[in-house]
């Protein structure tokens, strides 16, 4: 008899507890729905890319050793010279390469040394269309810097790097200057001009607009 008292009672005690569990699950129930990886971007460096070649001009003169007018030779010193009534130029070109994914600008600076020539430089220099004033030169150097030329992204760049230079020694009518010509071509080598070029390419950061390089 007492024995089904308490298998009654355990059986009642199970039906509760199993009714309690459902109770508990029904309230704590909710609706979920996730997916993992909704959204996912990823980046490479944009390419940069840029050679300046150093020997792209170096078997072009500016300057020369003689001169196809017959006017002045250096004879068989090699020196490169220059005189009255003679000139030269030069494009430079195919110095810089490279398609860079940024923008960005092309800086030539060139620069134009003076030694001797204590009464005034008679060779005008001309670097683009701008003449170089000597005497604006400090020390004996005048600097130039030649407007940037802009790229954009995927721009070739060998098609934007071009730089002409050009230089005349004019003859003169005035016998004073004829006499000061003459003074410079009695001590060539305290009287010497040289042109050195260098070039800067650079990202233009300001030109950077959100969602567009």
């Amino acid at each position: 008899m007492k024995k089904n008292v308490m298998l009654k009672i355990a059986a009642v005690l199970l039906v509760a507890v199993l009714l309690s569990t459902c109770a508990i699950s029904a309230t704590f129930a909710k609706y979920t729905t996730g997916v993992k990886d909704v959204y996912s971007d990823s980046a490479r460096v944009a390419k940069w890319g840029v050679e300046v070649d150093t020997t792209a001009n170096s078997t072009v003169n500016l300057f020369s050793d003689k001169y196809a007018d017959g006017a002045m030779s250096a004879l068989s010193t090699g020196d490169l010279v220059v005189a009255p009534g003679t000139e030269g130029s030069i494009s430079l070109d195919s110095v810089v390469s490279g398609t860079p994914e940024v923008s960005g600008e092309i800086q030539y600076t060139v620069k134009v040394t003076y030694t001797g020539f204590a009464k005034g430089c008679p060779v005008e220099v001309k670097v683009g269309t701008a003449t170089v004033d000597p005497a604006t030169a400090v020390e004996g150097v005048a600097t130039v810097t030649v407007p940037a030329a802009s790229f954009e992204p995927g721009d070739d760049l060998a098609t934007k790097d071009a730089l002409d230079i050009s230089w005349k020694w004019d003859f003169f009518d005035t016998a004073d200057q004829d006499v000061i010509d003459t003074e410079y071509g009695n001590n060539p080598k305290a009287n010497t001009i040289k042109i050195d070029v260098s070039v800067v390419v650079v990202q233009t950061q300001d030109l950077v607009e959100a969602g567009k390089i």
